[in-house]
């Protein structure tokens, strides 16, 4: 039997977040990780399909081999993947509350309402679609 030891260190991740991760091996949810808690657990295989994931966001699978009698696995927040608060929300809802107003400002404030509502779900699709298994990284600890 192998030990598993999941770490959420403060240290890696840049931004406060006491979201609790569901900790996935071999398709079966086996813990929830609290930032700072290390995790111990037990596993009979020699390799182990690990993901996390946090409500809609997560991880893709990764396949780790444990090859000592105990391994680390650090699990963080990618660093590089962007705030779901982007400026682009803002941007838009701002926009979109002048609305009225640029519709009567002619072809260009409704040009521009479209260019930035078009931008907008693009966002949405690239980060929240697309990139939702990217939100959350497992690395081997060395």
């Amino acid at each position: 039997m192998k030990t598993i030891i999941l770490n959420r260190p403060k240290a890696i991740e840049k931004y406060y977040d006491e979201t609790k991760y569901k900790v996935f091996i071999n398709g079966e949810m086996v813990t929830k990780l609290k930032r700072g808690e290390p995790v111990e657990l037990k596993v009979d295989d020699d390799v182990i399909d690990i993901q996390a994931k946090v409500t809609y966001w997560g991880s893709r699978i990764e396949r780790i081999e444990l090859t000592d009698e105990v391994t680390e696995i650090d699990i963080a927040r990618n660093h590089r993947f962007p705030y779901n608060n982007s400026p682009y929300i803002y941007l838009v809802v701002f926009l979109t509350a002048l609305f009225p107003i640029l519709r009567f400002a002619g072809g260009w404030g409704t040009l521009l309402i479209v260019v930035l509502v078009a931008a907008y779900v693009f966002y949405v699709i690239k980060y929240d679609i697309i990139n939702r298994h990217n939100y959350i990284l497992i690395k081997k600890h060395k």
